[in-house]
């Protein structure tokens, strides 16, 4: 009866192991063993010793089912009589090889549940570690945890968080299968197997198995055969794996003669890459530089000065494999310190059979580096060479051109592609005057000859793109001797350049002519205000003296026409103050209806004449106060406008509504071409216009614009191509009554109310005298003062009139100084605020305070009559 054999496993894989023994108990005995031990290497090989010397003792054969991080426990094992062929990497089992290593290879670390659930403990207890040291020896040989998940129990999210924060590395969880590895516990060890009780059979067992590992390694050489540095490793890795040595490196020699130095391909472990390993190393070369055939140095049969080197460093033994294609060493393997001495001469031979193949493939890999070293060399420099080249073609001005002296293209930049619109191919099939607008071939080869002459030059031309169109160029020619004559041109597109210049000087026109108008508008308020009172003296005396003469007599006739000019030039005035943008001219309460309704009676034989008039206005549409000579001046320009853009017989809409009881709304529509949205962005812009040259100033919308806005309304435009435009214009609705014309004319004809104390606060002469003719002509008391402190001083010493006529402009505190003075001592006398620029600073002081209105100059006896009838006696 067979003895059941005995299976050390890692204890991290407790948890599996016992699920699958719970599942389907497999025939054998098993011992747990933290693997972790190997960073404490004493306690690991104390407690194996301990578990094979009993299992060996008692009769069971021993295999051994590790987990990650266990050579230290592969070499004990191998050293206590357990053949290499009796163990499995569950990790690698239930990972897969290829996911295995390259896990490895990124330095990752595997979890599962066991280890998951009492990391601490073990690393704590077990270990005897502190949170310090286990941080350090973790980061040293690792990069990141990775948790198992086999399913068995949830993922230990909160525990492995914790062992991420106590070892300073990442964490992740990775799904994996146990069918496998239950498969690999079976067929590594049969039930039936008997203990080993001499090493014959295993070394006969191990050498086959060898055998097949070498024919592994062979097909995984070629696949890594154009890379030196990863087929070393590999190759060391496994001779390492396959031997069951401490060291394994891969030497090649860096020269022919025998004291030539070895260059270390690779070494495994890599830990051992220190100066004293690789001085030995060296060493053992030297010794094995001309050697044909491997080498076994262990026992009595090895020299001398060999043991005395392997002694100093404490190394049991060596191995040599030379590496030669036919008669050249291209290198050697090197293993040192064997781990099973009884089966040393069996592997060796195994061994043997790698390498002449492993020969091959390192010399040709070496051969590939060095040549794809010298060709990544050169093609390094010949692309920066190209690179400097095209940088310097690609960022000297924009285009570049090679020319020979026929003035035909020999190269081209991309760059000039771009700007032409034509492919490379295109323009290297082309001469310099089939791209020059401004030049004929006979020009071309006129202007090569200067450049011959001169040396270089620059000058400004057109060429011609692909599609026709023509584009502006600064061009640099330099003539080169070589090959004969050579011309590089440099090129840059200025189109948008010479645009921006274009602009600019549009905008310095249009600047000196705001600068102009506003100089007028400045002139023209200045001559406004002197004017105003030179007409408003001769219009209120003219007009005060014109009833009081026998109707048809010379003088009265004589006074009217004097009137008559007065009216006109204040008519000039206004308008010239209207056309400097100024301000309205005089406010009134207005029925927008009216205006529009007059303006249609005006335009209607010449303008309308074209298109169909649609009026649709409001019967109960609300007053406002206005300017009535601007609004209809800025209505007459959109009607102008709109009948411009319409063909013939096309609609013009006028249309007038109440807006939320405070907005008077006018609308001016039509079905013309319209605005595309660029021109509309711009149409109440100053100066702009679409309209050809003498037929339009760009003024229009412009002073519409202004106008609405001096009536504190509000504009905006709608317009699209094809769709025509609509204009809307909102004003501010007000409760006072319109007056009829024909009811002022009788207000003027009705006899003065009299009895009016009126203060007349102005400080020119014509002005004082003339108004106070009037008033006193009208029946009214009349006190004159010159300026606004006289008028503060005589409301301060008790006097209390009953209107107050106050100029804006004056010396001093002027009209706007004076009018909060004079509110605070006197709230509610009325004051007519005389102006002959009726603009938006007199609106707003005027709106500022109650029983405050504006009254423009010049004004005629009855336009004052009409004033001072709206206070009656009181």
């Amino acid at each position: 009866m067979t003895t059941p054999p005995t299976c050390i496993a890692c204890s991290i894989f407790r948890r599996e192991i016992e699920a699958l023994q719970a599942v389907s108990p497999l025939n054998m005995r098993v011992h747990y063993l933290n693997s972790m031990l190997h960073m404490v290497p004493r306690q690991l090989e104390a407690k194996l010793t301990d578990i094979l010397r009993d299992e060996k003792g008692q009769g069971h054969e021993v295999m051994l089912a590790y987990g990650d991080c266990c050579a230290r426990m592969l070499e004990m094992q191998t050293e206590a009589g357990v053949t290499r062929t009796q163990g499995i990497n569950c990790c690698e089992i239930i990972l897969g090889n290829d996911h295995y290593r390259a896990l490895r290879k990124e330095g990752a670390f595997f979890f599962l549940p066991e280890w998951a659930q009492r990391w601490q403990e073990i690393f704590e207890k077990e270990l005897g570690l502190n949170a310090t040291n286990a941080q350090d020896l973790m980061r040293d040989m690792h990069s990141r945890l990775i948790y198992l998940d086999t399913g068995l129990v949830p993922i230990p999210t909160r525990e492995m968080q914790a062992a991420s924060e106590y070892t300073g590395l990442p964490w992740e969880a990775m799904a994996v299968n146990l069918k496998t590895l239950r498969s690999a516990l079976e067929q590594a060890l049969p039930p039936s197997v008997p203990m080993v009780e001499s090493f014959q059979k295993t070394r006969s067992r191990d050498t086959a198995a060898a055998q097949f590992l070498v024919f592994d390694i062979l097909e995984n050489l070629v696949k890594l055969s154009e890379h030196p540095g990863r087929l070393g490793t590999y190759l060391a890795q496994q001779v390492r794996e396959l031997v069951g040595a401490r060291i394994v490196a891969i030497l090649r020699p860096l020269g022919d003669g025998p004291d030539h130095d070895h260059a270390l391909l690779a070494i495994e472990p890599q830990r051992h890459g220190t100066p004293d390993t690789l001085a030995m190393l060296q060493k053992l070369a030297h010794w094995a530089h001309e050697e044909t055939s491997s080498i076994l140095w262990q026992g009595p049969n090895t020299p001398k000065t060999i043991q005395a080197l392997l002694d100093s460093a404490g190394f049991n033994g060596a191995m040599i494999l030379p590496l030669r294609v036919g008669t050249r060493p291209v290198g050697m393997v090197v293993v040192v310190h064997l781990l099973d001495m009884q089966r040393n001469e069996e592997t060796l031979r195994a061994l043997e059979i790698l390498t002449p193949v492993a020969a091959l493939v390192i010399q040709n890999a070496i051969f590939y580096e060095s040549q794809e070293a010298v060709i990544l060399a050169r093609t390094r420099d010949l692309r920066e060479s190209e690179m400097r080249h095209r940088t310097i073609l690609q960022t000297a001005l924009d285009g570049f051109w090679l020319v020979d002296l026929e003035g035909r293209l020999l190269e081209v930049n991309e760059t000039y592609c771009r700007m032409s619109g034509y492919s490379e191919h295109e323009l290297l099939t082309m001469h310099i005057s089939n791209l020059e607008a401004n030049e004929s071939a006979e020009d071309t080869a006129a202007h090569i000859r200067t450049v011959l002459e001169l040396g270089d030059m620059r000058f400004e031309s057109n060429h011609r793109r692909k599609d026709g169109s023509l584009f502006e160029v600064e061009v640099r020619v330099q003539f080169q001797p070589t090959e004969g004559g050579r011309i590089v041109a440099f090129l840059r597109d200025i189109t948008e350049r010479n645009r921006a210049l274009q602009i600019t000087q549009e905008l310095q026109a249009q600047l000196l002519q705001s600068q102009k108008m506003e100089s007028l508008g400045t002139l023209a308020g200045g001559v406004a205000h002197d004017m105003n009172n030179v007409l408003g003296a001769i219009l209120g005396l003219a007009s005060a003296n014109v009833d009081a003469l026998p109707p048809g007599s010379p003088i009265q006739r004589a006074l009217e026409t004097i009137i008559n000019a007065a009216e006109r030039g204040g008519k000039m005035i206004k308008s010239l103050l209207s056309f400097a943008r100024q301000s309205p001219e005089e406010i009134q309460v207005l029925n927008l209806n009216d205006i529009l309704q007059e303006e249609v009676r005006m335009l209607e034989r010449t303008t309308f004449a074209k298109v169909e008039l649609t009026m649709d206005l409001a019967t109960n549409l609300r007053p406002i106060r206005g300017d009535a000579n601007a609004l209809t001046h800025a209505f007459m320009n959109l009607c102008v406008n709109a009948v411009d853009a319409m063909p013939a017989n096309g609609n013009l809409t006028l249309r007038t509504r109440n807006v939320d009881q405070t907005w008077v709304e006018v609308l001016v529509e039509d079905n013309g071409s319209g605005m595309t949205p660029e021109v509309l962005a711009k149409a109440m812009d100053p100066f702009f216009t679409t309209k050809e040259t003498g037929r339009g100033t760009g003024l229009g919308l412009s002073m519409v614009y202004s106008t609405v806005m001096a009536h504190r309304g509000q504009m905006d435009i709608q317009s699209a191509p094809g769709q025509g435009t609509r204009v809307r214009m909102r004003f501010p609705a007000c409760e006072a009554q319109v007056i009829p014309s024909a009811q002022v004319d009788s207000l003027q004809n009705e006899p003065a109310p009299g009895g009016l104390q009126i203060l007349v606060v102005d400080d020119d002469d014509l002005i004082q005298s003339s108004m106070l003719a009037i008033l006193e002509a009208l029946g009214h008391h009349a006190t004159g003062v010159y300026s606004g402190e006289e008028a503060l001083a005589k409301l301060e010493a008790s006097f209390q009139p009953q209107v107050v006529i106050l100029d804006m402009n004056m010396p001093g505190l002027g009209g706007a100084g004076t009018l909060p003075r004079l509110r605070a001592l006197n709230p509610t006398v009325p004051v007519l605020l005389a102006t002959g620029r009726v603009d938006q600073f007199a609106l707003e002081v005027a709106a500022a305070y109650p029983f405050v209105s504006l009254l423009s100059k010049p004004f005629s006896m009855g336009d004052l009559k009409q004033r001072l009838a709206e206070y009656g006696n009181d």
